[in-house]
């Protein structure tokens, strides 16, 4: 009797309680958000371009932006979460997030709506990352393969919904709503963070032993490299000085980055759990996944538009549709 009553409380002891599925439905919002504003604005990428008087070269720097400034913050996220805690971490990303979205959503410059979609990317970025850290921190074991179920659609659903959303908006609206959708969205998703996640204290440890050495070059080597495969066939490749140096650049804040994986005894970034066949295999997986659902979503509305004349609606409703076929 006496063994059939502890497992019993020790199921109840493994069942989280409301609280912590708040936490675990912000961080899939929040998710959700970040991965929707990556392909939001690519069906309307044309009429953006057309009304803040910007060339085809110099928009696709309105979905670079938010790509480049993503990619370098992500692999921070951990460390910026160990530093800060994970509520404030996110108050403050999701809070600034709402800003950026509102001064892209007001642009008539590209340099102001660039401004804005790389902050979007910074504060954006950090939400995909700390949804998962939300599922192993307020779920039991028990439970997290459901969490990390609702994590996975989340993302999934973010690429698919984007274009179509951006399109329907756009023509139904405007172009600003793409952006402006943000807002009540944010609104519902802090209060959700201020109801499912303590307080946790800021740490300053981490802000003085960081691994500045790998920060620096993560930032350099991936924003460089970023920047050479967006622009690297229109400028010629190497023909052009501009790739060249960027090229160089990449190389040294890689070289920064290795260093640091010797020098430092908590680096950024453990490149290490990569030679693991489980983790490699999960994350050459992931390259593919990423190469081919991102890069199509962000050539195809380019083709669609500027090529075969389609608007913003029917270049987000053939976007997701493709998106979708392979779930069938």
């Amino acid at each position: 009797m006496a063994t059939v009553a502890a497992s019993a409380g020790t199921l109840r002891a493994e069942r989280a309680d409301s609280t912590a599925w708040i936490a675990v439905a912000a961080g899939a919002l929040g998710a959700l958000l970040a991965t929707l504003d990556i392909s939001i604005v690519n069906s309307a990428l044309p009429t953006i371009q057309g009304e803040i008087g910007a060339t085809g070269t110099e928009g696709t720097w309105i979905a670079t932006a938010f790509l480049v400034a993503e990619i370098i913050i992500i692999p921070l996220s951990a460390w910026l979460e160990r530093l800060l805690g994970l509520r404030t971490l996110l108050l403050i990303s999701v809070t600034s997030f709402t800003g950026f979205s509102v001064l892209c959503g007001t642009a008539t410059d590209l340099m102001t709506m660039i401004v804005g979609r790389a902050g979007q990317g910074f504060t954006g970025g950090v939400l995909i990352p700390t949804a998962m850290t939300i599922v192993a921190k307020r779920l039991p074991p028990s439970q997290q393969p459901i969490g990390m179920a609702l994590f996975g659609m989340t993302v999934i659903l973010g690429p698919v919904l984007g274009p179509l959303l951006g399109g329907w908006l756009t023509e139904n609206l405007s172009w600003h709503y793409a952006f402006f959708v943000n807002v009540p969205v944010c609104g519902l998703l802090l209060l959700l963070l201020l109801l499912g996640l303590p307080h946790e204290k800021t740490n300053w440890v981490y802000f003085r032993e960081a691994d500045w050495f790998g920060i620096v070059g993560m930032i350099l080597g991936l924003g460089g490299l970023t920047v050479v495969l967006e622009e690297g066939h229109r400028e010629e490749w190497f023909e052009s000085t501009y790739i060249v140096r960027l090229t160089i650049m990449t190389l040294i804040g890689f070289v920064m980055l290795g260093i640091g994986q010797f020098r430092a005894a908590k680096p950024v970034l453990k490149l290490r759990i990569v030679m693991n066949r489980q983790f490699g295999s999960v994350v050459v997986m992931a390259l593919a996944l990423g190469m081919v659902m991102y890069g199509s979503t962000f050539v195809i509305p380019q083709f669609l538009a500027l090529i075969a004349n389609y608007n913003a609606l029917e270049t987000g409703q053939v976007i997701s549709s493709w998106v979708c076929l392979p779930s069938y």
